[in-house]
């Protein structure tokens, strides 16, 4: 008798899907919104990309490298990567709740803002000093990341909330104005030195 159940997916569930990692999120998704169908409980996935300083993100092991000699060894500094702050997440897990009948049983997008690796480790050095050093790619690393692919833009729909836009993924009902382009990290508004410093707060 739960009113409400809220997925939480990542930009790695779009296609095409390139690790284990993004399979299980596709998968989840479509479990979800199945289990819409055929419960009285709203289910609703909410995608978005990496959640600055939480366990899978990137800036906590840049911060050890850094407190352990001040030099930060990066795989890909011209990659381009959706972030999101814990009270962004957060804000929009409640604005999920608040529009759970209008969201039931779809896949939500907020509009991200992108930023390239080499931006935000620019800011670290100015902010706390140290330097950066270039190493070997790891296997299945992309320059960008996609937030909606090819084969859900006829199904996606785009609403504003509260001056702020949004990606409704219905992926059982192809829309009237569908999206032209895939969203991804290259087409997508980049954030200012405002925005990243605003990320990088330890």
């Amino acid at each position: 008798k739960i009113k409400t159940v809220i997925g939480i997916s990542t930009d790695k569930a779009a296609q095409p899907i390139g690790n284990l990692y993004g399979f299980t999120k596709a998968t989840m998704e479509r479990i979800f919104l199945s289990s819409n169908n055929i419960s009285k409980t709203n289910f609703i996935c909410l995608r978005f990309g990496n959640i600055a300083w939480s366990t899978g993100s990137v800036l906590p092991i840049w911060k050890r490298m850094f407190n352990k000699n001040k030099i930060i060894l990066t795989t890909g500094p011209h990659m381009r990567r959706f972030f999101f702050t814990v009270s962004d997440a957060s804000n929009f897990v409640e604005l999920s709740l608040k529009n759970h009948k209008k969201f039931s049983g779809k896949i939500i997008c907020p509009e991200m803002r992108s930023v390239q690796m080499l931006n935000i480790l620019k800011l670290w050095i100015k902010k706390y000093g140290g330097k950066f050093k270039v190493i070997k790619k790891r296997p299945g690393d992309k320059i960008d990341e996609i937030l909606i692919g090819k084969n859900e833009l006829s199904k996606t729909n785009i609403i504003k909330i509260d001056k702020s836009k949004y990606f409704i993924i219905n992926p059982e009902k192809n829309v009237k104005k569908p999206l032209k382009n895939e969203v991804n990290s290259k087409n997508s508004k980049k954030m200012n030195d405002r925005e990243i410093f605003n990320i990088l707060q330890f």
